[in-house]
Parts: structure tokens; C-alpha cells; sequence
């Protein structure tokens, strides 16, 4: 037991649950192709796991912006042109995956490579992130520092039910209240908020279990059940913290798959679907969809690095 009371110190151990973050997608996913029962408690917490990475981005964001004074030039000139230099090798190594595979069966999903096609196949994620990191600009920018909480809140109440009646996929709209806890977090302290509140820890249980009791008991098609998502999310980010503030996860199998966690995001998805067409057992599709995943992440990661360094490079 480490128990820590530095801000600083939680966001590193949250931070190193990246990779295990992304597995809990990738297996969500694999469990949509499979339907292997082993694989469903994946597909129950996947939104918790994307409200992760988009608390994680609320939070750091808010820290490093109150610590550096280019931060939000760092944004506009690093982060997004990085978010989108990934996004778009991800898009064209799907269509180099499907080349390869061609031989095997007759698809048409990626290639050939157009505009059109990246952004309907490209993971909704870049999207949805693009809009905090934009809204975050916005607010931080031209609104009191009293009222950016405020204002980010009501955005993503307004963007939650847009994105509800839009008839887009759900995981638009699932987690989008994670990036405004993870600003809540960086603003105040998650540690200071729970110490504030008397055992919140007991608090976030209570909104986790009664999110999942929820689940339950609304119909899957209506506002109220995409809205509990939204406060399993929140209930776990804080069950999780509370525990992370008592552990510590500076452990090197950790580190080295946080590491590669976008990488591990962005790239497992197309993989996953293109093996779909022509491996058949579901326990074999998942073995290679896990391997391919993996090299591919590890083999691409070093390639994203030099392409935020060249990025940074450009602009100093």
C-alpha cells in the first residue's frame, strides 16, 4: 500500500491504466464479432472505460493549462494535428490490411483510400475528442475561469441529447460526461474533492451501483438508459481513484502497455473487422485479433513518436 496524497501522483497512476483501458475495448469489441460469453462483463464497462480516456483528457488538460502558459497553443499546433496524424495511418493501414487480405475474401470497406471513406469509417473517438479539445480552447480562452465548468457542462448536456436523436452510434453519447468530470478533477483535486465530501469514495459507489441498477430497469433505447452510462461512468472513475490513491501502478508491464495505448485504440478496431470475414472461430479470431493488435501497436508506435516529434519540431 502507497498511499498518496499528490494530485500529481494520482494522474500518473490513472494515467498508467491506459493500456488496461483499451484491452477492455478491444475485447469489447472482439466479444461484438464472437459473441463469446466469457467477453460480456468487457462489453457491460466498455462506455466506462472510453468515459476513462475522456476524464483522463479533461483532467490532464486542466492541470497542464494551469501550469503552462503556451498550453493551449500546445493544443491547437500539437494534440490535434497528433490526434489526426494517427487517425489518418490507422485509416490507411486498414486499407493496406485489406489489400493483403483480399485474396482471402471479396471486401470493399476501406479501399480504395478517398476523403469520403475516412471520415465514415475513421473511430468516432477522434471526433467526439476533437470537440472537447476545441471547446476546451473556447472556454479557457474567452470565459471566466468561474464560469468554464458551467459552460462545458451545459455543452455536453446540449451535445448528449443532439448526438442522442441524431441516429448516430451510441458510443457518441455514452461517456461524453467524462471529459467535464476529468476537468471538475483537474480544477479542484479529485483528492480534494473526496476528502470535502466525507468518504466520497462511498458516493461513487453508490452512483455506480445505482447506474447499474438502472441499466436494468430502463428500456435500452431511451434517454434515461444512455444517461445512467453516463453516471456508471462517473461512479467508477471515482471508485477507481479512491483506489489508485491507495496503490500504486508504477509497474512496468503497466507502463509499456500505456505506452502503446492509442496505438492498441486506433489500430485493433479496423484489424478486428477485416479478420471478421475470414476467420470463423470465434476463440482463434480472438487469439489473432489480440497478437495482430499488439505487434502492429508496438510496431507503429515508435512511427507515431517521430510524427509528434516532427510535429513539435515545426512549431518551436
Amino acid at each position: 500500500m502507497q498511499k498518496t496524497n499528490d494530485e500529481k501522483d494520482i494522474l500518473k497512476r490513472v494515467n498508467q491504466l491506459r493500456g488496461l483501458l483499451a484491452i477492455v475495448v478491444m475485447l469489447s469489441h472482439i466479444w461484438g464479432y464472437t459473441g463469446i460469453v466469457y467477453l460480456i462483463p468487457f462489453n457491460k464497462v466498455v462506455t466506462i472505460a472510453v468515459g476513462f480516456f475522456f476524464f483522463l483528457s479533461g483532467y490532464g488538460m486542466t492541470i497542464s493549462s494551469g501550469l503552462k502558459d503556451d498550453y493551449l497553443r500546445g493544443i491547437i499546433k500539437v494534440k490535434i494535428p497528433y490526434l489526426i496524424s494517427i487517425s489518418i495511418l490507422a485509416y490507411l493501414l486498414s486499407g493496406i490490411f485489406e489489400l493483403i487480405l483480399k485474396r482471402w475474401c471479396d471486401i470493399n470497406i476501406f479501399m480504395p483510400i478517398s476523403l469520403k471513406k475516412y471520415f465514415i469509417t475513421t473511430n468516432w473517438y477522434v471526433y467526439e475528442l476533437l470537440g472537447f479539445y476545441l471547446l476546451f480552447i473556447i472556454v479557457k480562452k474567452f470565459v471566466s475561469e468561474r464560469y468554464q465548468l458551467l459552460i462545458v457542462a451545459t455543452a455536453s448536456v446540449i451535445g448528449f441529447i443532439i448526438l442522442f436523436n441524431s441516429g448516430l452510434v451510441e458510443a457518441y453519447y455514452n461517456s461524453i460526461i467524462g471529459f467535464w468530470f476529468g476537468m471538475l478533477c483537474g480544477k479542484y483535486g479529485c483528492i480534494v474533492l473526496m476528502d470535502r465530501y466525507k468518504k466520497g469514495y462511498i458516493i461513487g459507489i453508490i452512483i455506480l451501483v445505482g447506474a447499474f441498477v438502472g441499466m436494468f430497469i430502463f428500456d435500452k433505447r431511451s434517454m434515461l438508459f444512455a444517461s445512467v452510462r453516463n453516471a456508471a461512468a462517473v461512479g467508477a472513475i471515482i471508485v477507481v481513484i479512491y483506489i489508485i490513491r491507495m496503490i500504486n501502478t508504477d509497474y512496468s508491464l503497466l507502463r509499456s502497455i500505456s505506452s502503446i495505448s492509442p496505438e492498441l485504440y486506433f489500430y485493433h478496431m479496423p484489424i478486428a473487422l477485416l479478420l471478421s470475414y475470414i476467420l470463423n472461430d470465434s476463440y482463434v479470431y480472438m487469439t489473432v485479433v489480440i497478437i495482430i493488435s499488439f505487434l502492429v501497436a508496438i510496431v507503429i508506435h515508435p512511427v507515431n513518436n517521430k510524427i509528434q516529434i516532427i510535429i513539435k519540431r515545426g512549431i518551436n
